[in-house]
Order: C-alpha cells, then structure tokens, then sequence
C-alpha cells in the first residue's frame, strides 16, 4: 500500500508492516516480523515460530512483536502450512478396518483408510468449531478518559485501527475506522462479525480488511472486571535519602520498543508490564511525595520490573503511596548520618524540612 510519499511503502511480513523506503532497504535487523502462522488453539493465540509468547485477547495477538529480523520486503508473502487440527476429546477415535471388518468379508472400500477415518467424521454443521475467537472480553469504552496518558507510538485498541499516538493534537481529532464485531474464523474463510461480506481466505489479507465503522480512537485498556484472571503483582519497596526504590515482581517481562515501559509524573507513576504469554498488566499509584521525572528510571530484569524513583526532597516517605484525607503521619524511617550533625540513628529530635508531611508528627513530639 502506498503512502503519501512516493518514497515509503509499507512492509508486508507479519507482524511488521512498518513503512520503508525500498531504495535504502540494507539493514538487516530493520524488520521484526513472524515467519511462522497463526495457531489459535485453547483460548490461546500465538504464531507457531514463537509457540511461547501467546495472548488470549485478539488485540494482543495482533500486537505480538515479531520473534525474527531481518530486511522489509514489499512481496506477497508466501502462504504458510496450516497447523494440524488437534481434534476435540469428545469426537470418537477412528476405529482401525481391521477390527470394524472382523469376521466380514475383506473389501477394497473398506481398507481405505481415508475413506474409514471419513466415515466416523460427523457432518460439517455439528463438528465446525464456533468462531476461533477467544472468549468475549471486556468492551472497549467509546473514548479514553480526558485525564489518560499515553505514551507516544502506543497503538489504538480497537480491531482493524491500529493508529499509533503522537500526541493529543495530532492523534485525537482523526477518525478510527475499526471492527466493532469480532474476528469470524469459519471453514477456511476469515473475516469480521460485523461486515461478513468481506470474508478472505489469507491471514494476511485478513489483518487488512479496511474496518466499517467510524469512531475515536482508544488507546488505553479498561478496567479489568473483578474476578478475570489477571495476574496479581506483587510489590515490594525501601529507600535511601534520594531515591525510593519499587519491585514489580513479574518474571520474565519483555523489553523492547512498545513493550513493558513505566511512566513518570511529578506525583505518580503507572507501570504497564508485558508478561512472555502476551498478557499485559497495567498497574500505578501516586506517589507520597514529588518525584524528578528527569531523574527516575526502571529496568527490567529476570524477574522483576525495578522502579528507582529520584525525590525531589531528600527526606524519608512514610509511605510509598499518598493517603487520603488528613492522615496523621506518625512514622517515618531515620537515616544513619554519613558526616552531617542531624539523622543520626537513635537521636531524640526529627529534623524536618517545613513543607514535609511529618509536620504534625513531630509538632505532636515536641508538644509531649
């Protein structure tokens, strides 16, 4: 597909479909894309070059980073082989010829296997499987919250968009034309519930069906309904007298452009972390203190996602979190001194700057 710039066309691998200019198309790790095809089996879909990374919402899978590089190309791609199909519990095992001709007069019909495994096959219209859709998730709202952030290149939600964000001027005021239905996937032809007509047969040119309707974009997931099987973050925390440090403790999260990324305000953070079977979990808080955007950092690591936030004062949190309401503070952690008079461990006064939240508490100290 063309662009307004004669000089970019679109990449055609799976699971890439970057713009690229053909005429400087020399590096090789410029494509991420899937060599493999689609499996959807079990409420889990994945490509089969990358049988570990699986996703259970259709969204997700469409938004699995490619497992293989190398150059964009503009060809059509060559059609994949189709998974073999795992043939459900309930439908009976074929039953060998030897053992259903016992005692019966050996026949050439009946020594066909193909024919045999055919007759124990039931008709098409019991044994089609319902559309290899995974189960209904939780509907997308009609727009993003006012108050959302986004981080620039996230992709629209919604089926058929796919729209990168660039910023609120740029990205909100163009039209999302999307899929409200859901992916249709029947005897051989795919295509979308609600405009069945446009029904293929490649997967790929199934990631291309123009969607139908007309709508605004949305970029950030809703809340999870409670009781879904989302995975539960654990969190872990300590300090020093610059920096607060947070463990997102999730194994094996994924790195990379457009994958587990942290996001830093002034007074709060929000953490979208990428699980290996596709899984994404988005999880925030605000902070009790002022944070220096600038200075705050993350890293993923093995097993955790470590959250270093830089204070913009240097005195202790009582808290990782802010609370609500005019809470009385009435613990704090003490610093050991490293040359300096004050914050000595043990001493019998709290020294405090004089916009500090443990105010009132060391008010109430002096008082008794």
């Amino acid at each position: 597909m063309t662009t307004g710039n004669t000089n970019l066309i679109s990449c055609t691998r799976t699971g890439c479909g970057k713009l690229f200019d053909p005429h400087q198309n020399l590096r090789g790790d410029a494509c991420l894309f899937h060599p493999g095809s689609p499996v959807f089996q079990d409420g889990r879909k994945y490509y089969s070059c990358c049988p570990n990374t699986r996703a259970s919402d259709f969204t997700q899978f469409v938004n699995l980073p490619g497992c293989t590089t190398g150059t964009h190309s503009a060809e059509k791609q060559p059609k994949q082989p189709a998974p073999a199909p795992v043939m459900p519990p309930s439908a009976p095992a074929p039953v060998p010829a030897a053992a259903t001709a016992a005692g019966a007069p050996n026949s050439n019909a009946n020594t066909n296997t193909n024919a045999k495994i055919e007759t124990f096959s039931s008709p098409a219209t019991t044994s089609t499987p319902p559309p290899a859709s995974a189960p209904a998730t939780p509907a997308l709202p009609d727009q993003d919250p006012p108050n959302a952030i986004v981080a620039p290149g996230t992709a629209c939600l919604r089926n058929g968009c796919g729209t990168p964000y660039v910023s609120d001027a740029a990205t909100r005021s163009t039209p999302c034309i999307h899929h409200p239905g859901a992916p249709l996937f029947h005897e051989g032809s795919k295509g979308w519930t609600c405009c069945k007509s446009k029904s293929v047969l490649e997967f790929e040119h199934f990631l291309k069906i123009k969607g139908c309707t007309e709508g605004k974009h949305v970029f950030v997931k809703p809340a999870t309904a409670e009781g879904d099987d989302v995975p539960k973050i654990r969190r872990d925390w300590y300090q020093t007298r610059d920096q607060v440090i947070v463990a997102l403790f999730a194994k094996g999260c994924k790195k990379g452009d457009g994958l587990t990324r942290v996001m830093f305000r002034d007074d709060a953070v929000d953490a979208e972390l990428h699980l290996p079977d596709g899984t994404i979990v988005t999880t925030g808080w605000s902070t009790f203190m002022p944070i220096d955007v600038e200075k705050s950092k993350f890293v993923v690591m093995s097993t955790k996602v470590e959250v270093v936030l830089q204070k913009k004062q240097g005195i202790s949190w009582p808290s990782l979190e802010a609370r609500e309401g005019d809470v009385p503070v009435t613990e704090w952690t003490t610093f050991g001194a490293v040359g300096g008079r004050f914050g000595t461990v043990g001493g019998k006064q709290v020294h405090y700057l004089g916009d500090a939240p443990i105010k009132a508490a060391a008010a109430s100290a002096s008082s008794s």
